[in-house]
């Protein structure tokens, strides 16, 4: 992958997290999240172990572009900014079934 599809995968990643993180609190504190300080409200703990293996957390931004990449190489006609948090919900529920 080159550098600049890496950018616009980590962008989209960057949305999608603030999206999620809105999904979780009221109407009020959403308005004052913003892009620039989503990173800080977001969990600490990026890895958890679980039987000896170590696994990523759930919508952590490295996981939602690893959940990106996948549903590019799925459907390679699809455009990066038609996935949303919908489609990366859809593809997790997909592998979880």
């Amino acid at each position: 992958m080159n550098r600049k599809k890496y950018k616009k995968i980590k962008h989209q990643a960057e949305l999608i997290a603030l999206e999620w993180l809105k999904t979780l609190v009221t109407s009020e504190e959403a308005s004052k999240i913003t892009l620039e300080n989503h990173v800080k409200l977001m969990p600490s703990r990026s890895y958890y172990k679980k039987r000896r293996t170590t696994y990523i957390t759930h919508y952590h931004p490295k996981w939602i572009r690893n959940q990106i990449k996948k549903l590019l190489r799925s459907d390679p006609e699809l455009k990066l900014k038609d996935i949303n948090l919908e489609k990366v919900q859809w593809n997790m529920n997909r592998y979880l079934s």
